[in-house]
């Protein structure tokens, strides 16, 4: 169905999603493109786009960080009730995430004596292994640390 051209600027939003279907189900793309073109224009204000989705980000991480450090302790536990051995491996996971998380926060020009109050919140089991953690694996440390820049930088 083809519209008079001074119809257009008319349409209702409702009218113009139903005729824009109709035109996509029939294979009519330039009428569904010219439906979409005439569609009222509107003039937004908002936050920057690029901060809002890095400081978004930046707690999606922190909530990666917690999960991280919650799944290696629940290993650590499950080893140790197992008698699979000591479970250092995750001990040492747990160490290299904490410390790529605080190289991370720093980064960003945080300060040391805020890294309590930020996300992620501590595990309620940290208190039980963090005199055994070992010292943070510098390699490793880096890796994670870079994985997340990357996530941010995109």
């Amino acid at each position: 169905m083809k519209i008079k051209d001074n119809l257009y600027e008319s349409l209702t939003m409702r009218q113009r999603i139903a005729l824009a279907l109709e035109a996509a189900v029939r294979g009519d793309e330039q009428e569904r493109k010219k439906l979409v073109q005439t569609c009222p224009k509107k003039i937004y204000r908002m936050n920057d786009g690029v901060f809002t989705d890095a400081i978004d980000l930046f707690f999606d991480i922190s909530l990666i960080v917690a999960c991280d450090i919650r799944e290696n302790l629940l290993l650590y536990a499950i080893a140790r009730e197992q008698e699979m051995g000591e479970g250092s491996i995750f001990l040492q996971r747990v160490s290299n995430i904490k410390e790529a998380w605080k190289q991370f926060v720093l980064g960003y020009g945080v300060q040391e004596s805020s890294l309590q109050e930020l996300p992620p919140p501590e595990s309620c089991y940290m208190f039980l292994v963090e005199g055994r953690l070992p010292m943070p694996q510098s390699k490793e440390v880096d890796r994670i640390y870079n994985d997340w820049k990357a996530l941010l930088n995109g």
